[in-house]
This record gives C-alpha cells, sequence and structure tokens, in this order.
C-alpha cells in the first residue's frame, strides 16, 4: 500500500524543533539504510529520490523493531515523513542498483546512520568497502593545534576527486570529528579497523558541517566521491594520531 505520511501518533507541536541538515544517502543494491537509531526525539524527514532505482522508506518502532509505516519512494518523488518518539527510518533498496536519497533532517550522525545486511535482521553485518590504497604523496593534512608527539587536534585539506582524508589508523580511543565541508559532496564512513567493515556512514553535502563520535575500533574517511575537488576541515576533541590522505 502506497500513501504519504502526515502525522503519526504524536502531533505535530510535540516534536523537537531542530535545524535540518540535508544529506545525501547512496545506498546499494540489496542493502538497507538505517536513520535515528540512536535518537529519542521526534522529528520531520524529507525524502527525496535523485537516483535511478526505487526506494522503500519504512518507519520502525526502535523497541519491537516493527513497520509502523511504509512509503513508495519512485524514481524522482518527494516524501516527508513524521517520525515520533522512539522511532527510526529504514530506506531498503531491494533493486539490483545502488539508489541514492536526498535526506532533509535534525538526525546528526552520532544519533546513527548506518547500513545494515538484510541477512543479519539489522544486528551484526555492515557492507563491506575496500580500503583505500596508502598515498605515495605526502599527506596534505595540517595540524594546527597540536602536538606531532602526542597526535593532531585539527586539520585541513583540499581533497582531490577519490582521495579520502583518513583520520585514527593509530589510535584506539573514543572521540569526536566536527567536520566542515566546502566544495562538493563526501561520504563520511567509520570503518572497522581490523577488516574494513563500514560501522557508520552517511553523505555530507558540499557546504556541510557535522559532529561524529568514533570509537576505538573504528578509522574515520572522509571520501570525495564527486567529480571535483572539496575543502574539508575537521576539528577533533582530544588529540588523534594518524591522520592522512589516501587514494
Amino acid at each position: 500500500m502506497r500513501f504519504i505520511i502526515s502525522f503519526l501518533l504524536l502531533p505535530f507541536f510535540a516534536l523537537t524543533a531542530c535545524a535540518q541538515g540535508t544529506s545525501g544517502v547512496n545506498i546499494p543494491a540489496g542493502q538497507t539504510f538505517v536513520l535515528g537509531e540512536y535518537r529519542t526525539d521526534g522529528y520531520r524527514a524529507t525524502l527525496r529520490n535523485e537516483g535511478s532505482q526505487a526506494v522503500t522508506a519504512m518507519i520502525v518502532d526502535q523497541q519491537s523493531g516493527k513497520a509502523v509505516s511504509t512509503v513508495d519512494l519512485p524514481v524522482g518523488d518527494r516524501k516527508s515523513l513524521t517520525i515520533a518518539d522512539g522511532q527510526e527510518v529504514h530506506l531498503k533498496n531491494e533493486g539490483d542498483q545502488k539508489a541514492l536519497v536526498k535526506v532533509k533532517s535534525p538526525v546528526k550522525g552520532s544519533q546513527g546512520m548506518r547500513y545494515i545486511d538484510p541477512a543479519s535482521n539489522g544486528k551484526s553485518n555492515r557492507v563491506f568497502i575496500p580500503r583505500p590504497a596508502p598515498a605515495t604523496a605526502p599527506t596534505s593534512a595540517t595540524t594546527t593545534e597540536a602536538d606531532d608527539a602526542t597526535g593532531e587536534t585539527s586539520a585541513s585539506v583540499t581533497l582531490l576527486p577519490g582521495q579520502a582524508l583518513i583520520i585514527g589508523e593509530n589510535s584506539s580511543m573514543n572521540y569526536s570529528v566536527t567536520i566542515r565541508n566546502a566544495g562538493a559532496q563526501i561520504d563520511v564512513a567509520g570503518r572497522d579497523k581490523k577488516t574494513g567493515k563500514q560501522m557508520q556512514g552517511f553523505g555530507l553535502g558540499k557546504m556541510g558541517r557535522e559532529t561524529v563520535n568514533v570509537r576505538p575500533n573504528e578509522d574515520l574517511y572522509l571520501i570525495n566521491t564527486s567529480e571535483k575537488p572539496t575543502k574539508v576541515k575537521v576539528k577533533m576533541d582530544k588529540p588523534v594520531r594518524g591522520v592522512r590522505v589516501g587514494k
């Protein structure tokens, strides 16, 4: 059944009023993207299918894991959803090609943005993305507030198409990274240090700003997937060892 959601269990005035941010979400064939699994406040989200593959959007109860509502999102279509307290959004790509959805919502990276493998029922497996090979050229990251002996607290780089800023390869702790991007969209991915599997991730627009919490077993990758250069600035809340540009 296809329908547009205007209101759910809670009235609109009960939802939290937050600044909206826009992210581009690439969903591989057969995969599902989960938005807001750690967010507890209700909000509004606008979805726009800008790819060539239809997507199904589901509002899911966080406790039971059951779908409360389901919405079809055909190619070129735009839908507005109201997500109540204790709910999250699943964007499901059941096709055989990659999907691209622009998501406008107040959900931040620390509140949950990740892919799930259908075979795992959303509990364990993640999408595998190969780690970029180490760069042969010297890093263009510049330290502005750090002591090389203890790590770096900030960096400013210009990423060419296909390049990635990799953060935290020599660190094993919890820390947060505030990202400012200007020029072209980038992919933000937290990857397992041992396997390279993506644990969290989302797209950040060409004038985007986001804060991501990185766990001890993760490296953070900021990847320029566009066809033009983009300038990325990052600031960590504590000194982090291992900041470089790779291809």
